[in-house]
């Protein structure tokens, strides 16, 4: 919108203040006769005007942050039903009633943990990198591992439980380290492969 100021074209001293409407379909209310009629004018058109530039980026805007919450909503229940899977996979591996050899039931179980560890990383920010989420994962694993070199008697007797256990482990090892790096990666790729479909088939 463009603002003018000249002399009535009748002659006089007064000045009339005229606004022009440049937006399309905005209707024209026609000629101006004196001051009073100008500042009709230029009322109606700011009652017209002032809704529609101020409304429109509003409402998009909300659009948006809707759209974002119930993207990262329906990511985190994802990461969430894949964190279940991986804990009873897991406590299937370790099942005397399956019968798998001991070292693959350890090891394996290793992995499964490890993978839950991303897992549970990429449900609480599910916007971070993948390379980020693989690195932190990684560096929580290793710190839980040698963490198990540290002994407290209180400490010791939660890692007895089946929830310390699970969680902490009781006996260090390095191979345990390689089992959880390699558990961090195949979990990483699967969701990188997983977010490469996503993005193809939209």
């Amino acid at each position: 919108m463009v603002s003018r100021t000249g002399r009535h074209p009748r002659g006089g001293c007064g000045a009339c203040n005229c606004r022009i409407a440049l937006r399309l379909g905005t209707p024209e209310f026609g000629s101006i006769d004196n001051e009073r009629g100008a500042a009709i004018e230029t009322g109606r058109l700011a009652i017209l005007d002032v809704p529609q530039v101020a409304f429109v980026p509003v409402s998009r805007s909300r659009k948006w942050r809707f759209g974002e919450a119930m993207t990262r909503t329906s990511e985190r229940l994802k990461y969430a039903g894949l964190i279940a899977a991986i804990v009873c996979a897991g406590l299937l591996c370790r099942w005397p009633g399956l019968g798998l050899p001991w070292p693959v039931a350890k090891y394996a179980g290793s992995a499964l943990w490890g993978a839950m560890v991303y897992t549970c990383l990429r449900a609480i920010n599910p916007r971070a990198t993948i390379l980020s989420t693989l690195k932190a994962a990684s560096a929580i694993a290793i710190c839980v591992e040698f963490f198990r070199l540290y002994h407290q008697p209180e400490l010791d007797s939660f890692r007895a439980t089946l929830a310390g256990r699970l969680l902490l482990g009781r006996i260090f090892s390095l191979w345990n380290v390689v089992a959880y790096a390699i558990g961090i990666a195949c979990i990483a790729l699967t969701d990188e492969m997983h977010g490469a479909l996503g993005k193809h088939d939209q």
